[in-house]
């Protein structure tokens, strides 16, 4: 189901069969490393993974990312429990 909110594509590197969850965040600032900070969840998406680089849509069911705001995402492996770092920052328009 689609939220009211939108949402985005996140592209994750995946291992075959593994179960992953990608979460959204936004932020007002982004880390001086150039790579995201947690502010506020904006949503989230669980997948099993095909072995490749894929796309996947992340609704925004928690609400919406200011004007100025930048936005950064992690990709868990729930499997083992092992947590992306943040990805590179957005700035969202």
């Amino acid at each position: 189901m689609a939220s009211d909110y939108g949402g985005v594509m996140a592209a994750v590197d995946t291992g075959e069969g593994v179960d992953y969850r990608i979460e959204v965040f936004a932020s007002p600032d982004c880390d001086p490393s150039g790579t995201g900070e947690g502010s506020h969840r904006l949503g989230a998406a669980q997948f099993t993974g095909d072995g490749a680089v894929d796309s996947y849509e992340v609704d925004f069911d928690e609400g919406l990312p200011a004007p100025g705001d930048f936005l950064t995402a992690t990709a868990t492996n729930l499997s083992t429990g092992d947590t992306s770092r943040f990805s590179d920052c957005f700035s969202v328009q």
